[in-house]
């Protein structure tokens, strides 16, 4: 993404990559790395997976009408952006998880054996203060800046992955991020640690 006033940057990073044919993602990041004003340049412009109605419509339209290996422009009030389309799924949803399920599956060796992922995205003094035990992997949301750019490396995306937090909002962040870097199950706990302390279990403690 670059400014309007600069229509040549996308017109010369759009000659570079005509003639790449379907495998132009390394040119694509290199460029993006050097001329995007956008907060994903230094990871290449790579958005992860795009969910219907999370970015700008007219974006979203161009994405809808392009092939995948393509690139194709289009124009938000943010500026001018170039775009790589580098593969299609069907669409992900995030699943709603009430803590009543969430303690029935921690209490289940044969849904544990599956694999599931249990991530807490709460800080650190949070989880000092109350927590679920070991199974849930502290991953505090205000250092996504981190673990962002690895987190198809520490999670994985074909497992089950199951998002806390206080209250359900922080964990419904983590989650529709999950979805968008390609997750196939994420599920947020609604009311976060707070429900499960006042619906499940007492003796974790509020706060």
């Amino acid at each position: 993404m670059v400014s309007q006033d600069k229509e040549a940057v996308i017109s010369l990073a759009e000659k570079e990559l005509a003639g790449l044919g379907k495998d132009k993602s390394h040119v694509f990041a290199s460029l993006a790395k050097q001329y995007s004003e956008c907060g994903t340049a230094k990871m290449g412009g790579d958005l992860g997976w795009l969910q219907r109605g999370t970015y700008f419509p007219s974006f979203e339209k161009v994405v809808q009408q392009t092939p995948v290996g393509s690139i194709a422009r289009a124009t938000t009030m943010r500026g001018l952006h170039l775009l790589l389309v580098e593969g299609e799924r069907p669409e992900s949803v995030v699943e709603q998880m009430h803590v009543q399920e969430l303690a029935e599956i921690m209490q289940n060796p044969a849904a544990l054996e599956e694999g599931i992922q249990f991530i807490d995205v709460r800080e650190e003094w949070e989880h000092e203060e109350a927590n679920l035990g070991p199974r849930f992997k502290l991953m505090p949301l205000s250092q996504a800046s981190n673990w962002m750019p690895q987190v198809t490396q520490v999670l994985d995306p074909s497992k089950h992955t199951v998002c806390l937090c206080h209250h359900g909002v922080r964990s419904m962040q983590m989650s529709n991020f999950l979805v968008q870097q390609g997750f196939e199950q994420v599920s947020n706990v609604v009311g976060g640690i707070d429900a499960y302390s006042k619906n499940v279990d007492p003796s974790v403690p509020e706060y």
